[in-house]
């Protein structure tokens, strides 16, 4: 019986001494959240909006972030980002509103729309796209009959065959929209609507541009 009450203690203590480690952790991995957050576990944290957990945010149903830095991104269901950082890789089934964002390796199934947003690495777009105010991607990958490019910077754009072919393949750019690379429909037919400024540095192949009053520039 007392050397039972001294193995209960030992391992009282041993469970005391985890307990404080895991505490102190959660505390210095989470030190910039409310005091409430270190102690809610990562399984419950991802359907939270604002806070991280260690393995990165997956969501399944609507996402909404404000003014937040993740380190990668997935949600299954549509997703609105206001003032937001993504570190790591974006995977997106369902619509993406962004707006004042800086996102990284972005792949979406369903429409998208960003609004001053930054995209560094591979943007891969199964919908269509809306860009505006001032964004920015580097190549673009997309399947879409509908591509809106106003006041934003691209690279090289890969317009992948759509679903339905019966519908032509239309980029408009306007504004200040520039393509610093080339444009490739995979799909021949594909239009390019040159508008205001507009412009772009490279070649235009499975396709043709025209100026907004529907004649080739010069």
């Amino acid at each position: 019986m007392y050397l039972e009450g001294i193995a209960l203690a030992g391992l009282i203590k041993k469970s005391s001494f985890a307990l404080l480690i895991t505490c102190v952790s959660l505390t210095s991995a989470y030190a910039d959240e409310p005091f409430w957050a270190k102690y809610i576990p990562n399984f419950i944290r991802q359907y939270i909006p604002g806070l991280a957990t260690d393995k990165g945010t997956t969501v399944f149903g609507p996402a909404s972030y404000n003014n937040v830095t993740l380190a990668t991104l997935e949600v299954m269901g549509p997703t609105s980002l206001v003032d937001v950082k993504v570190e790591g890789q974006m995977n997106i089934q369902g619509p993406l509103d962004a707006r004042d964002s800086k996102l990284n390796n972005l792949e979406v199934n369903g429409p998208v729309s960003l609004q001053g947003t930054t995209v560094t690495g591979q943007t891969m777009i199964n919908g269509p796209l809306s860009l505006d105010k001032k964004s920015s991607l580097e190549d673009l990958s997309i399947s879409a009959n509908e591509i809106s490019i106003k006041d934003s910077t691209l690279n090289n754009i890969t317009v992948r065959k759509a679903n339905d072919k019966s519908k032509k393949q239309v980029i408009t750019l306007e504004g200040t929209a520039h393509v610093k690379g080339s444009i490739r429909f995979e799909q021949e037919g594909g239009q390019v609507v040159l508008r205001d400024t507009a412009k772009v540095d490279g070649l235009i192949t499975g396709g043709e541009s025209i100026n907004s009053n529907h004649k080739k520039p010069v």
